[in-house]
C-alpha cells in the first residue's frame, strides 16, 4: 500500500467508525505479496458496531455454484455478528479473485475498512488462489472463512507477543525462505512481529485454534511444540464477532463513502492520463446504496429448449381452405357438412422445437409419427422402452433394459430432441462453458412428449449420459403463472420434514432418511445457519397449520404418491388422525404447498413427478409449480426406498455446499445410478 494510499484509508476507517482511532497502532511492513500470504495490517479498521452489508464482485467469474458456496463460508460469522455478504455484478465492496499471478497469488485479504482506499475498479481486495468446486470442503471452512474475518476488520491470533516469542528466530527465517520463498524481512513481518498484548479475541490470553490463528510448525518453535491453528471459527470467535458487531434485531447498514471528495493529492502526481481517466470514473461508484443481483444472474448460461404444440407444415393450409370450401358446397345444398376429407382430421405429423442459449434463438422440426412407406420416427422404440421401465418400476413385471440397451435408448432421445440448428446451438454452448456443466431446462408443451424420461438421453459422440455426466437438466411446465418471487428473509434457513407412513401403506425408512438430512446440514446447523423442524405423522391439516406461518423455506415430504391412470390425476398420501390414509389430490396439495413463502419442495414419493396425457399438469409436481412454487424434487416412477433416501442425502449434502438445485439433483443422481 502507497503512503497516498495508506493516508486514504486511514482517514476512512476513522470517519467510518470513530472508535478506530483508538484501535491504531503502527508496525514497519513492506508492500509484497509473497507465499500466500499478506500481513495483516495494524491500523484500526473495523467497522462501525451496528453491523455492515457488504456488495461481493467476483472478478474471474467463477460458477454460480462456487460463487454461493463462497458466499455461503463468508456469511458464517453472521451467526453471531450483524453482518452480511451479498453477491453484485457491479463495483462491489468487496471484489473476489483466484488469480495464480505472482502480484496477487496465494490466499489474502485487506483488512476492514481499508477496502473502501481500493478505488480501481479491476483491483480485488482478496485473493482465494485456484479455489474449486472440487477444493475440499475443509479448505473453505479454513481460509474463506479466515479471509472474511480479515474484511471484517479482525487481526493475525498468531502474532500476538506471547505466541511469537515462542518461535525461533533464525529456524523461522530459514523455514519460510524453503516453503514460502520470503525474504528474512518478510518472514519478520508475517509471523514474528507481535501485535499487542490483547488480541483480536479479547481475551488477555491467546487462542491457538481461532480462525484467525495460523499452523506454526513445532520445528520452528523453541520448545519443538506447534502452535496448532484454526480450522473453524470457534466458539471465542463467536463470541468476539457478536461483541464487536452485536446483532440488534435489524438488517446491518451498508456502508457509506465519507463525504468528502477525493482530493487531487491522494493521487500519484506521476498519474497517467489513463490512470487519471480511470479514477474520474471510480469517482463516480457510490457505495451509499445496495447493489443487488439480478434475479435471472446466470440466464444467458442456460440453454432453454422448449417442444411447441404439433403442427404439420406440409400443405395444411391448402388442405384447410379445401375441406372448408367442401364443407360449402354442401350447406347450399341444405346438407350436413361432413367431416373435412384428406388428411387434416389425422394427428399432426411434426412438432417445433425451439431453443434458446445467450440470446441466440433458433427452432427446428420433430417429426412424430410416419405416414405408410415413409421411414419410422424413433418415438416407437422410445415408447416400448420406456413401457418396459415403467411396467418394471410401477407393476415390479419384467426386467430393466441391460446397459447397452439403456445406452441405445438414450441415443433415440438424444438424437430425436437435438436436431438441425438446435443441435448445433446445443454444441456451441458446450464449448462456451469453459469446463463448466451446461445448465439446460426442458419444456414440452405437448404431455406424451413431457412424460419421456429425457434425464436417460446419451450424448454418443461424448460417450456420456447428459443428466449424470454432462449437464445439469432441469425440467419446468407450462404455465401462465410466474414462479413466486420469494424476498429474502433474515435469520436462518428453515426446513420442515414432513413424513406420512399410513396403516397398509409399504414402510418406509423415515427416521434413516431425517437423520441423512439432519447429516447433511450439521455444520449449518450448529452454525445457527440453518433450523430443521421434524413432523412426523403428517395429516392435511398439520402441515397446512405449519405452512400457513410462512416459515419454512423448504418443504421436505417422505410418505407415499400415487397417480390414477383412469382420472389421469397425480395425489399425496397423508395420514388422517387415526393413522389411517388420507389422499389429497393435486388441486388440494397446491393449496396447501403454494403461496406459501417456500423456495423449494422435494416429494420423495413415488409417482409425484408423473403427468396426465392429455394435461401434464395434473400430475402433483407440475401442479405445484405450474402455479408457482419456484422449485421442486419429485419422483417419476415408484422408487425403491433405499435408493430414495440416498438421493436426499446426496441431493441434501451437495445444496449443504452451495450448489445449485441442478448440481445437487445430478450429485444425486450419480450416487444412486
Amino acid at each position: 500500500m502507497t503512503p497516498e494510499r495508506e493516508a486514504l484509508a486511514r482517514r476512512r476507517s476513522i470517519e467510518i467508525n470513530p472508535a478506530n482511532e483508538d484501535l491504531s497502532r503502527t508496525v514497519e511492513r513492506t508492500d509484497g505479496r509473497r507465499g500466500g500470504r499478506r500481513l495483516a495490517l495494524l491500523t484500526g479498521n473495523r467497522w462501525p458496531e451496528a453491523g455492515v452489508r457488504l456488495s461481493v464482485q467476483f472478478l474471474d467469474n467463477p460458477s454460480a455454484a462456487l460463487r454461493k458456496r463462497l458466499l455461503l463460508h463468508m456469511n458464517a460469522w453472521n451467526k453471531t455478528a450483524n453482518i452480511r455478504f451479498e453477491e453484485t455484478h457491479q463495483k462491489g465492496h468487496v471484489r473476489v479473485t483466484r488469480s495464480d499471478d505472482p502480484e496477487w497469488e496465494g490466499f489474502w485479504s485487506w483488512v476492514g475498512t481499508q477496502i473502501l482506499a481500493i478505488e480501481d475498479e479491476d483491483e480485488p481486495t482478496m485473493n482465494l488462489q485456484e479455489f474449486t468446486m472440487k477444493t475440499a470442503d475443509s479448505e473453505f471452512h479454513r481460509v474463506v472463512r479466515h479471509e472474511a474475518g480479515h474484511t471484517l476488520g479482525f487481526d493475525h491470533e498468531h502474532m500476538r507477543s506471547d505466541l511469537v516469542k515462542k518461535i525461533d528466530v533464525k529456524k523461522a527465517i530459514a523455514y519460510y525462505k524453503g516453503t514460502d520463498g520470503w525474504t528474512a524481512k518478510e518472514t519478520r513481518e508475517q509471523v514474528l512481529t507481535p501485535l499487542s498484548a490483547k488480541s483480536i479475541m479479547g481475551t488477555t490470553e491467546s487462542d491457538t485454534t481461532s480462525i484467525m490463528c495460523y499452523q506454526i510448525p513445532g520445528e520452528i518453535t523453541k520448545d519443538g511444540k506447534e502452535i496448532p491453528g484454526g480450522l473453524d471459527i470457534n466458539a471465542k470467535d463467536y463470541a468476539f464477532a457478536g461483541k464487536v458487531y452485536p446483532k440488534q434485531g435489524v438488517e446491518p447498514p451498508w456502508p457509506k463513502m465519507p463525504a468528502a471528495a477525493k482530493s487531487k493529492s491522494e493521487h500519484s502526481a506521476q498519474a497517467t492520463a489513463g490512470q487519471q481517466k480511470r479514477e474520474a470514473r471510480e469517482e463516480d461508484v457510490s457505495f451509499t446504496e445496495p447493489v443487488t443481483q439480478p434475479q435471472n444472474e446466470d440466464e444467458a448460461d442456460t440453454f432453454h429448449i422448449v417442444i411447441m404444440d404439433e403442427f404439420d407444415p406440409e400443405g395444411l393450409r391448402a388442405r384447410l381452405a379445401e375441406s372448408e370450401a367442401k364443407s360449402a358446397a354442401f350447406s347450399k345444398g341444405g346438407k350436413k357438412s361432413p367431416p373435412p376429407s384428406g388428411t387434416v382430421s389425422k394427428k399432426p405429423k411434426f412438432a417445433r422445437v425451439f431453443a434458446s442459449y445467450g440470446g441466440a434463438r433458433v427452432s427446428c422440426t420433430m417429426r412424430l409419427r410416419s405416414d405408410k412407406g415413409e421411414d419410422p420416427t424413433p418415438f416407437g422404440d422410445i415408447i416400448r422402452v420406456h413401457e418396459e421401465i415403467k411396467n418394471y418400476t410401477n407393476r415390479e413385471q419384467g426386467k430393466l433394459p441391460d446397459d447397452d440397451r439403456m445406452k441405445e435408448f438414450g441415443t433415440l432421445l438424444f438424437d430425436a430432441l437435438f436436431q438441425g440448428d438446435v443441435r448445433r446451438l446445443y454444441d456451441e454452448a458446450r464449448s462456451r462453458q469453459h469446463n463448466r456443466r451446461l445448465d439446460l431446462v426442458f419444456t414440452s408443451m405437448i404431455p406424451w412428449i413431457a412424460e419421456k424420461p429425457w434425464e436417460f438421453a446419451y450424448d454418443k459422440v461424448r460417450d456420456s449420459f447428459l443428466a449424470t455426466e454432462e449437464i445439469h437438466l432441469i425440467r419446468n411446465v407450462l404455465t401462465a403463472v410466474p414462479a413466486n418471487v420469494i424476498p429474502r428473509r433474515p435469520g436462518p434457513l428453515r426446513i420442515l420434514v414432513a413424513s406420512a407412513q399410513p396403516v397398509g401403506f409399504g414402510h418406509l425408512s423415515i427416521d434413516q432418511e431425517e437423520s441423512v438430512i439432519l447429516r447433511g446440514f450439521q455444520p449449518l446447523i450448529d452454525a445457527g445457519a440453518v433450523i430443521v423442524k421434524v413432523l412426523p405423522h403428517a395429516t392435511p391439516s398439520r402441515i397446512h397449520g405449519h405452512l400457513s406461518t410462512g416459515n419454512y423455506n423448504i418443504v421436505h415430504f417422505i410418505g407415499h404418491g400415487t397417480f390414477d391412470e383412469e382420472n389421469q390425476e397425480g395425489a399425496l398420501i397423508f395420514e388422517n388422525d387415526r393413522g389411517g390414509s388420507y389422499e389429497l389430490g393435486e388441486r388440494s396439495v397446491r393449496e396447501i404447498f403454494c403461496q406459501r413463502g417456500v423456495s423449494l419442495v422435494f416429494l420423495n414419493a413415488c409417482q409425484t413427478g408423473s403427468g396426465g396425457r392429455a394435461d401434464f399438469n395434473k400430475g402433483v409436481a407440475q401442479a405445484l409449480v405450474s402455479h408457482g412454487l419456484p422449485a421442486l424434487v419429485a419422483n417419476q416412477y415408484s422408487v425403491l426406498d433405499s435408493s430414495a433416501t440416498s438421493f436426499a442425502q446426496h441431493f441434501y449434502w451437495s445444496l449443504a455446499q452451495g450448489m445449485s438445485l441442478g448440481q445437487s439433483a445430478r450429485e444425486a443422481r450419480i450416487a444412486v445410478n
